[in-house]
């Protein structure tokens, strides 16, 4: 039992993931939440992932089609990665 979990660990630690194609060309959304402001526009909160997404680009929506942005504002990321000390020992 012991040695098939070093073989499963072992297994896992070597998978290469290949990126996929399709989100490193489009800018897609990835919603955290929405409000329906009025009958005509719904905002978005979220992050934009992907490639450089421009105003004057079109925003996929899976089952509701594709809609051009009115507006988008940068925000103070909430959750901030904290980089610590680069001194940090590793296990050899």
């Amino acid at each position: 039992m012991k040695h098939d979990v070093l073989n499963l660990a072992r297994f896992i630690s070597f998978i290469k993931y290949t990126p996929v194609r399709w989100k490193s060309e489009h800018s897609f959304i990835l919603a955290d939440r929405f409000e329906k402001v009025d009958e005509e526009k719904t905002a978005f909160w979220g992050y934009i992932r992907g490639c450089t997404y421009r105003l004057n680009d079109r925003m996929h929506f899976v089952g509701l089609g594709d809609f051009s942005l009115e507006s988008m504002d940068a925000i103070a990321d909430p959750c901030e990665i904290i980089v610590k000390n680069k001194n940090m020992r590793t296990l050899k």
